[in-house]
């Protein structure tokens, strides 16, 4: 089980700007972030919050949606259900935001809470905050409204898909899972940090040769196991042999 640790870094981002979202190879090249990284991807305004506005929801949908939404509130009128629709993702889901329009507004604040999702070809993290009632997003999508971190536990979710969500939020946190430095200090050959040199890490080395993997620096030193400055397949054999001993 490789061991990770929650990064150093986190940006809450609230920038009021429209930006395009960077095309990503869905499920093939997995990207790791250092802090480095990260640094650049924050920099670079891909993860600038635009904010919502506000759509006509679409009527093939309103009926269902409305249908499920009642449930939650069983003691409410109907036509006291407040539902608001701020488009979809490029994977078809709606966003969704409902509320009991009767309340009254300080009855709104919800009990802070996160939601959490990762991204399936990176090792992003965001983490999704509301503390009101009227800031919930939840995603409608195969008949099926969910919490955002819900339906992440059924689909993979890829860093185009994270950066449209949140864009779509107030307030987000950017995480990156990282090694720990103590965990591969000294281990050369050790590239997927879980304290063994196993055949696992000459997998991983090659997949950086073929550049279907990113090392990061700390990874990068542990993959060059003959330590000429350079990954390449010599270093995928040596790690074989010692795993033949």
């Amino acid at each position: 089980m490789i061991k990770k640790s929650l990064v150093v870094f986190a940006a809450i981002l609230m920038v009021f700007a429209s930006l395009w979202v960077p095309a990503v190879g869905a499920y093939s090249t997995y990207t790791e972030y250092d802090n480095e990284k990260l640094a650049q991807l924050v920099d670079s305004g891909l993860l600038h919050y635009a904010p919502k506005v506000e759509e006509t929801l679409p009527e093939e949908y309103r009926e269902d949606i409305l249908k499920q939404v009642s449930l939650l509130y069983p003691d409410t009128d109907i036509n006291d259900i407040k539902i608001q629709y701020y488009g979809k993702l490029s994977n078809g889901a709606l966003l969704i935001n409902h509320y009991d329009s009767t309340r009254f507004e300080d009855e709104l604040k919800a009990k802070p809470k996160t939601q959490y999702v990762d991204s399936s070809d990176s090792n992003l993290t965001f983490a999704y905050c509301f503390d009101s009632a009227d800031g919930i997003i939840d995603l409608y999508q195969n008949h099926r409204l969910t919490s955002i971190s819900e339906a992440a536990k059924g689909s993979r979710f890829t860093d185009e898909l994270l950066f449209e969500l949140a864009k779509s939020v107030k307030s987000y946190l950017v995480l990156a899972t990282a090694w720990d430095d103590n965990l591969i200090d000294g281990i050369s050959g050790d590239v997927d940090g879980d304290t063994i040199v196993s055949i696992s890490d000459a997998t991983l080395v090659q997949k950086i040769v073929s550049g279907l993997f990113e090392p990061s620096s700390l990874r990068y030193q542990a993959a060059d196991i003959n330590k000429d400055g350079k990954i390449d397949i010599t270093d995928a054999t040596e790690i074989q042999k010692i795993c033949a001993e």
